[in-house]
């Protein structure tokens, strides 16, 4: 997968290291985002097990970012 869309662009919104986005992004101008928030109940898993979903949103022409959902 990762070898069709590319690796993710990591941003940080804190301190941690668990607290980055992983980013894919398109090359089509001007594109939605789309904001994938996992129905874990926010106590575990990472962002890159949900990478496999980017995909078809990336070749569709939208930038996808799975919040991550690890804890402490």
């Amino acid at each position: 997968m990762l070898s069709i869309i590319g690796p993710p662009q990591r941003a940080a919104y804190g301190s941690a290291e668990i607290e980055k986005l992983d980013i894919y992004k398109t090359r089509r101008p001007n594109a939605p985002i789309i904001a994938y928030i996992h129905g874990g109940a926010w106590r575990g898993g990472r962002s890159a097990q949900n990478a496999y979903i980017a995909e078809p949103f990336v070749k569709a022409g939208a930038h996808f970012v799975p919040i991550g959902l690890q804890t402490m």
